[in-house]
């Protein structure tokens, strides 16, 4: 029988054993690995280096790309029908700051998307006023100030509203690119960060008569269908 602290013996032979087996194995692979190496010739040498660097010129061309397209900075929209243009557009993913001039946490959110958006160039960051935007406030059931909509092709994958979700009001800008990658709106290669949350902390409310109180969307919904209505709604 095993005693009551540790292994027996036997036991710690068949893991001792087990452990050496498997550096053996690494230490082949290795020895293959460098072998490869070693035989390489010039010309795959420079194969490798011409590889490299087309890999490096097309990566250089997709930044260009997304910051024409107005990726690395929080850029204000100022209408609906440029909150469309900027949604069915090229960019693949989009972040759309919901914000009212009255409400004291909206610069805070501001701050940290500024932050994230010059981290993250395959995101596209935008912010707009609802109080200019009833329609979409209506539509997307916009009623808590601030609040971050993530998009994905054209499609709402969530909406963060008010603060809760991100611990409360000192949230750090790199918990707030973690939430946004959950949802495959940005790319986060860190460890998950550590989140600090606010007992008794509330959001304010922006309250419209005219805000219905069902889902903001469906699942068949998007932003490009939405669009084209509303396009339907002003003829």
């Amino acid at each position: 029988a095993l005693p009551i602290y540790g292994l027996d013996e036997q036991t710690k032979a068949m893991i001792s054993a087990r452990m050496g087996q498997m550096a053996d194995m690494q230490e082949k692979m290795l020895d293959q690995q460098l072998d490869q190496v070693d035989k390489l010739t010039e010309d795959d040498f420079e194969v490798l280096r011409q590889e490299r660097r087309k890999k490096m010129v097309a990566a250089a061309e997709q930044k260009r790309r997304w910051r024409f397209l107005g990726h690395g900075e929080l850029q204000e929209v100022c209408d609906q029908p440029e909150f469309f243009k900027a949604m069915n557009g090229e960019s693949k993913r989009v972040v759309c700051h919901f914000y009212t001039p009255s409400n004291r946490f909206c610069p805070v959110v501001d701050q940290h998307l500024r932050k994230i958006a010059n981290e993250h160039l395959e995101t596209r960051f935008i912010r707009i006023n609802a109080e200019k935007a009833p329609y979409l406030v209506e539509k997307l059931q916009v009623v808590v100030m601030p609040t971050i909509l993530l998009a994905l092709d054209g499609k709402v994958q969530h909406l963060i509203e008010g603060l809760s979700e991100l611990g409360g009001q000192n949230f750090s800008s790199e918990y707030l690119a973690y939430v946004i990658s959950t949802h495959k709106c940005c790319v986060f290669d860190k460890a998950k960060p550590e989140r600090t949350d606010e007992d008794g902390f509330a959001m304010s409310r922006h309250e419209k008569p005219s805000i219905r109180q069902s889902a903001y969307m469906s699942d068949d919904d998007d932003i490009f269908e939405i669009g084209r209505a509303s396009c339907r709604e002003r003829v």
